[in-house]
């Protein structure tokens, strides 16, 4: 067993850490990661003298590219070869070691070839970069395979927070989601180091806490779904399974409902397009429709209503600035009715404000105002704002109780008060910069001075914005 040579190679290293929730779509039990597509190394990458002696609690992973040069920027992915330390059981099992280190005698727990390129329309602007990563064989296919203990799967995303100073509104957020029965991806937070010039990894390449989060796609792991090919077209086939989203940047949309991009399938037939915009088109129209809220010819016919009014609790409480506009995915079953989610992309909830300001103390779902107009319609139906009632008095007695929301941040929280957060923002500076973004998307952030006040404030945000959803959700009004 040789190790790889070192020159002119593009290193990255993460430390992920140990405490964390799983946050994924479908409910499958997360398995022992294998090696598949594995490659056999003898050595550590080479890490300057000061990291010799790293130390963590919390698993340790390496990627090396494979040539010079930056990450792709496109659809394309740059080659890689993954490295994982302490790739262990889920915290909490009592099994695995309590320290993973990157030092000399560490040899990685697991090893795979993988590809990786930028991720994000807005967030690749960023000084803090995210990534797509995909786990290949030599040939370069998709291969799955658990990661860090989560199911098996072959397409994972590298989320670093920047404007989020919590650094866990989206772990925390899917999270909650899926407590509340939501569709949601399963995260894991990370620390991550970039070294693009062949030189040992050192702290000078640190680029702080990311989130290695399960991609939405359609899997027994991820978003379950009937498979759908092209070439069904017929009926029952051509009714689904479809997973879409409101939203923007390249993909394939919709003629007439030209913001709705198919995400699956990959390569939807020309039948297939005319088939979903007559079917939102119905929707619509019915939704819009003088007998609207008639139980058997109205929207109930098109869409399953309590999934609705989970998903816009959901949203009006963590107050999603993109909410219902952007990254609002959808996915309809064979012969079966349309559902929102997977839930996506909170890094502009829970206090942020838009550069002229927001307030709190209004439903989103009016000030938003989303072209396609469906939440303020289903809102209008005294039944449904009655099942809104209902359901939020249920969920208050449960995981939206003011002390289930404080318990589920702390646990998201407490991995990262013990170093991880502090190194992070030695690297971005920027806990009490207000706008960190420049004009025309300089969003407001909440502003502190120490870390663990942004967590205080994140509570804060929940307390306030679930007692305010408490006096305007009241049965019978």
């Amino acid at each position: 067993m040789g190790a790889f040579p070192f020159v002119r190679q593009f290193v990255v290293a993460l430390v992920c850490l140990g405490s964390w929730t799983e946050t994924g779509a479908a409910e499958a039990k997360p398995g022992p990661s294998s090696n598949v597509g594995a490659v056999t190394v003898a050595a550590p990458f080479p890490l300057e003298q000061a990291l010799a002696d790293f130390r963590s609690t919390i698993p340790v992973i390496v990627l090396r590219g494979q040539t010079a040069g930056p990450v792709s920027e496109d659809s394309s992915y740059s080659k890689f070869l993954m490295h994982v330390y302490g790739d262990g059981p889920s915290p909490g099992s009592g099994q695995g070691r309590t320290t993973n280190g990157l030092g000399p005698g560490t040899s990685p727990d697991f090893s795979a070839t993988i590809g990786l390129r930028l991720h994000g329309q807005v967030s690749r602007k960023f000084a803090k970069l995210s990534y797509r990563l995909e786990l290949q064989d030599e040939a370069g296919r998709d291969q799955a395979a658990a990661l860090l203990g989560l199911p098996a799967e072959a397409d994972w995303v590298l989320q670093g927070p920047w404007l989020d100073k919590s650094l866990i509104r989206n772990a925390f957020s899917y999270d909650l989601a899926r407590a509340m029965g939501l569709p949601a991806m399963r995260t894991r937070v990370c620390e991550l180091f970039v070294n693009s010039n062949g030189n040992p990894v050192s702290m000078a390449d640190y680029m702080g806490v990311y989130q290695l989060t399960e991609q939405i796609k359609r899997g027994t792991n991820r978003v379950a779904l009937t498979s759908l090919t092209p070439e069904q077209t017929g009926w029952p086939e051509i009714t689904g399974g479809y997973l879409l989203s409101w939203d923007v940047g390249s993909g394939t949309y919709l003629r007439r409902w030209n913001q709705i991009q198919v995400r699956y399938p990959k390569s939807p037939s020309p039948e297939q397009l005319r088939w979903l915009d007559d079917w939102f088109t119905g929707f619509d129209q019915t939704l819009k429709g003088r007998k609207f809220s008639d139980p058997l010819e109205g929207y109930a016919a098109h869409i399953v209503v309590d999934a609705w009014v989970d998903y816009i609790l959901f949203e009006e409480l963590i107050f999603n600035l993109d909410g219902y506009v952007r990254s609002f995915y959808l996915h309809k079953d064979r012969n079966a009715k349309l559902r929102p989610g997977p839930v996506w992309d909170h890094d502009l909830a829970l206090g942020h404000q838009f550069p002229h300001g927001t307030s709190f103390e209004e439903w989103w779902y009016v000030r938003r105002a989303a072209p396609h107009g469906w939440i303020k319609r289903l809102v209008a139906d005294p039944n449904f704002i009655g099942r809104m009632a209902e359901r939020w008095r249920v969920f208050r007695r449960g995981p939206l109780s003011d002390s289930a929301l404080e318990t589920r941040i702390d646990e998201f929280a407490r991995p990262l008060l013990s170093g991880a957060a502090a190194r992070n923002f030695s690297r971005w500076p920027i806990l009490a910069v207000e706008r960190p973004f420049p004009k025309p998307n300089d969003y407001i952030t909440i502003a502190s001075e120490t870390y663990a006040e942004q967590i205080t404030a994140l509570k804060r945000f929940v307390r306030q914005r679930a007692a305010w959803m408490d006096a305007h959700l009241k049965p019978g009004e």
